[in-house]
C-alpha cells in the first residue's frame, strides 16, 4: 500500500524478543530496546523450497482444470511468483511468532472472522523495513512494514491497510499486472540502495486502477467490522505524510550532544525557516504507481452514497490499545535501527531526537546517535555524504532543520563532532569496545581527510566567545551572516580541545601514520602506475591467494538471481533448477580446497531451528551493510556484530550468480570478517555468457582456494 512509486527504502534485520506478557507501561527512561528475534517454530512458507511450491501449484491449477494458453500464462506467471517470494523468504527480512506479527494476525483474525477458508490462506508476517507500507502477494502472504507500525495513529488505521491488502490478493492483482512487474525488476543487478531487497519491493507495486479497487473491496472487509469509520479518513492521512518523519518536534540547541548540557551547536548553523508540510492532496501522480490521495479519498466517499450505515458501537481498538501503543513504541525504536543500517543517517537523528524528548536518559538512543553520526562522518571523509543523507529540499517540516544542520558542516567540522561524540560515549559505556573503535576509526579520517593537525586542537582559550557584533556593523545582513560563519566555525575545536591537551590525538596520528603515509603515496602515483599495481596484486593473488588462510567459514544461502524474462519457460525453469544444485554442490566444493564450511540455508532447516534462522537474519543483515560500504572501503557501523552470534569463525561469505536476458551472466564472491567489519576480499566477474553450472564450480573453486592460501 506503498503511497509513492520512489518512497525511501531501506534490509534485513534484527528481531527482538519480547511477548504480549512483557509489554508494559515502562517510564520513558527505563524503555529498553531489545532487538526483535522469530520465535516459536519455522513456518512452511520459509522451509519449502521455490520448485516445491512451483510443482505443487501447477498441480492444483490442472486438478481445477486450466489448460491451454491459459494454463501457460499461469505456468509462467507462478514459475516467476515463486521464485521472486523465496528470494523475499531467503532474505532475513520477514519476522515470524513474534508479539508484532501475533498482534496483526488477531487483527486479521477480527477481520475474517466470517471467512474462514479466507483466513487459512492469508499468512501474516513483520517486514523489517522503515518504509511506511504493506505488500500482498499471489500466494497470500501479506508483509507489514516497520514504518507503517511507527506512523499509524491507531490500530483501526492499521486495520485498513491489512483489508487493503486483503483485497489486493483476493482480486488476484498480482497475476493481472505480473509482466509489467517483472520488466520493472530488471534494472541491473547492483542498486544504489543499501537495502537489497529494493528490486523485490518494485515487484510488488501496483498499477492506479489496481490500488483503486482495492481501496473499494477492503472497504467492504472493513465495514464488516466494528472498527472506527474515522480511520479510513485518518490513514489516507497517514500514507500522504508518510515520506515526512512523524515526529513534529522543533530542531534546536545541541541535538547532536549525548547530553543535554554538554555543548550547543552555534545558532549560525541552523536554519530561520524551514519548509511547511504539504497538505495537497490533488498532487500530479503521472510518475507514481498510485493515484493520489485526493482521488483514493473520493473514490472511497463515493462508496458511501445511497448506503446505511450503522457507526454505533464502532471503536478504535478491538483487540487492545495497550497492546498498539506497545507494538507502535517498539516500531519507532526499530525504524530507528534500521534507518542507521541502511544508511538514512540524518532522518534517523531527527526521530532520535523526538524520542529523546519522552526517553532523555535512554541508552539505545544515546549509542545510535554515535553509529548515526560515525555513519555520515564516514561518508563525509570520503565526499560520498549525498548518498546517506539526503537534501534539506528533500525533508519538510521541523525534520528539514536537522538536514540542513548536516549540510552546513564541512568534513573537519563533522568528522570532529563525531569523534568528539564517540569519545565522550566512550566515558559512558566504559565497557563497550564499539566506541574506542569508531573513535580510532575517526580520528583516523580526521588526519587522512582533512588538513587538521592536533596542535590546530590546543587552544589558549577554555571556549569559544560569542560572536559580539550587531548586524548594523555590516553593510548586509548577508556580510553580518558571513561573519558570524567565519567566527563560530572553528566551534569543533574546542569539543577536541582537552584531547589534544591529554595527548590522545597525538597518540592517534602516531598510530595511523602508517595509513597516512600509504594515502599520500597513492594520490601520488600516476595512472598507470596504479594500474599496474592492480596488476600486480591480480597476479599474486591468481598464484599466491590471499594469505588468509581460512579453514573454515559461514556460507550464507547462496542467490541465483534469475533476470531473463524471456518467453522460453523451459529456459527459466533450467536456470532456475541451477541454483539449487549449485547449494547442494557447494559444501564438497569448499572441502575440495580443504575447507569446512558451516551452512546457513534456510530451506535445509528444521522447524525447530528457530535459533539458526535468527542467525541467519543476523548475518544477512550485516552482510548487506558490509558490503556497501566496502565498496567506498569504508568501515561499517556494525562493527559489534561477533558480539551478537554465536558461530566458531570470524568469516562469512556471500556468493551471488546473476542470469541475466542479455546474455552477459554475473558472478560475485564476497568474503568478511566478523571482527574487523570489513569485506577482506571480494571478486565479480561478468561471464559475458549464459552462467553454466561449470562456470560457477570454476569461478567458485578460484575463490576457495585463493582464501585457503
Amino acid at each position: 500500500m506503498k503511497p509513492f512509486a520512489n518512497f525511501t527504502s531501506v534490509f534485513c534485520l534484527f528481531f527482538c524478543i519480547f511477548s504480549y506478557s512483557s509489554f508494559s507501561q515502562n517510564s520513558g527512561e527505563d524503555f529498553g530496546f531489545e532487538q526483535v528475534e522469530s520465535r516459536g517454530s519455522i513456518p512452511d512458507d520459509f522451509l519449502k523450497s521455490w520448485s516445491e511450491k512451483y510443482s505443487e501449484r501447477l498441480k492444483s491449477e490442472i486438478e481445477n482444470g486450466e489448460s491451454g494458453d491459459r494454463l501457460e500464462r499461469i505456468d509462467e506467471f507462478w514459475l516467476s511468483q515463486h521464485h521472486a517470494i523465496d528470494e523475499l523468504l531467503m532474505s532475513g527480512k520477514l519476522s515470524f511468532g513474534d508479539p508484532i506479527t501475533r498482534y496483526l494476525n488477531d487483527i486479521v483474525d477480527l477481520i475474517l472472522i466470517d471467512q474462514p477458508e479466507l483466513r487459512k490462506q492469508i499468512r501474516i508476517y513483520y517486514y523489517h523495513s522503515p518504509s511506511v507500507n504493506a505488500f500482498a502477494v499471489a500466494d497470500g502472504m501479506i508483509a507489514v512494514y516497520t514504518g507503517l507500525l511507527a506512523h499509524v495513529k491507531s490500530e483501526a488505521e492499521l486495520a485498513f491497510v491489512l483489508c487493503h491488502e486483503i483485497a489486493h490478493f483476493t482480486k488476484e492483482h498480482q497475476f493481472s499486472s505480473y509482466e509489467q512487474q517483472l520488466e520493472n525488476q530488471n534494472s541491473g543487478w547492483f542498486t544504489e540502495s543499501l537495502n537489497p531487497m529494493a528490486q523485490f519491493e518494485r515487484f510488488v507495486d501496483r498499477r492506479k486502477e489496481q490500488e483503486e479497487e482495492a481501496d473499494v473491496e477492503g472497504l467492504e472487509l472493513f465495514l464488516k467490522t466494528k472498527y472506527s469509520l474515522t480511520a479510513i479518513d485518518t490513514v489516507l492521512s497517514t500514507l500522504h505524510q508518510s515520506n515526512i518523519p512523524y515526529g513534529r518536534t522543533v530542531v534546536s540547541g545541541n541535538p547532536l550532544a549525548l547530553v543535554n548540557p554538554s555543548y550547543k551547536i552555534p545558532t549560525v548553523f541552523f536554519r530561520d525557516d524551514i519548509s511547511a508540510i504539504n497538505t495537497d492532496e490533488d498532487y500530479e501522480d503521472d510518475g507514481h504507481t498510485h493515484p493520489n490521495i485526493g482521488s483514493r479519498r473520493r473514490n472511497l466517499e463515493a462508496q458511501f452514497v445511497q448506503r446505511t450505515i450503522n457507526t454505533a458501537d464502532r471503536s478504535e481498538y478491538l483487540v487492545s490499545e495497550a497492546t498498539f501503543r506497545e507494538v507502535q513504541k517498539k516500531a519507532r525504536f526499530e525504524q530507528i535501527r534500521e534507518k542507521i543500517l541502511f544508511g538514512d543517517f540524518t532522518p534517523a537523528l531527527y526521530d532520535i531526537y523526538v524520542l529523546e524528548s519522552v526517553y532523555p536518559n535512554n541508552d539505545f538512543l544515546t549509542i545510535a546517535k554515535v553509529k548515526a553520526l560515525f555513519g555520515l562522518a564516514s561518508f563525509k571523509a570520503i565526499d560520498e555524504i549525498s548518498r546517506v543523507s539526503p537534501s534539506p529540499a528533500e525533508l519538510k517540516g521541523p525534520a528539514q532543520q536537522m538536514a540542513h544542520l548536516i549540510k552546513q558542516f564541512n568534513r573537519e567540522q563533522l568528522i570532529s563532532l563525531a569523534l568528539f561524540t564517540s569519545l565522550e560515549a566512550q566515558k559512558k559505556f566504559p565497557k563497550n569496545g564499539l566506541f574506542t573503535k569508531y573513535s580510532d576509526i575517526l580520528s583516523r579520517y580526521l588526519f587522512a581527510y582533512t588538513d587538521a593537525k592536533p596542535a590546530d586542537f590546543k587552544l589558549s582559550e577554555d571556549e569559544l566567545l560569542d560572536f559580539d557584533k550587531k548586524e548594523s556593523d555590516f553593510g548586509s545582513p548577508r556580510a553580518y551572516y558571513r561573519a558570524q560563519q567565519s567566527h563560530y566555525r572553528g566551534f569543533h575545536r574546542y569539543l577536541l580541545a582537552p584531547y589534544a591537551r591529554s595527548g590522545y590525538l597525538n597518540e592517534q596520528l602516531k598510530k595511523n601514520q602508517h595509513f597516512l603515509d600509504s594515502l599520500a603515496e597513492d594520490k601520488l602515483l600516476p595512472l598507470d602506475e596504479r594500474e599496474d599495481r592492480l596488476n600486480e596484486r591480480d597476479n599474486y593473488l591468481e598464484e599466491f591467494g590471499t594469505d588468509l588462510e581460512i579453514r573454515n567459514l559461514v556460507i550464507l544461502d547462496p542467490v541465483l538471481k534469475v533476470r531473463n524474462v524471456g518467453d522460453d519457460l523451459e529456459e527459466k525453469l533450467e536456470a532456475l533448477e541451477q541454483e539449487r544444485d549449485y547449494k547442494a554442490q557447494l559444501p564438497a566444493y569448499c572441502r575440495q580446497v580443504g575447507i569446512e564450511p558451516e551452512l546457513l540455508y534456510v530451506e535445509n532447516m528444521g522447524k525447530e531451528d528457530v535459533e539458526r534462522y535468527n542467525q541467519f537474519c543476523r548475518l544477512e543483515e550485516w552482510v548487506s551493510e558490509a558490503s556497501f560500504y566496502g565498496r567506498f572501503k569504508l568501515t561499517p557501523t556494525s562493527l559489534d556484530i561477533d558480539e551478537k552470534i554465536n558461530i566458531n569463525t570470524k568469516y562469512v561469505c556471500r556468493i551471488i550468480g546473476i542470469i541475466d536476458k542479455d546474455h552477459r551472466d554475473h558472478y560475485y564472491f564476497g568474503l568478511f570478517n566478523l571482527q574487523s567489519g570489513k569485506l577482506v576480499y571480494s571478486r565479480y566477474e561478468s561471464v559475458g555468457r549464459n552462467l553454466s553450472m561449470r562456470d560457477l564450480e570454476k569461478e567458485t573453486l578460484i575463490d576457495l582456494k585463493r582464501i585457503y592460501n
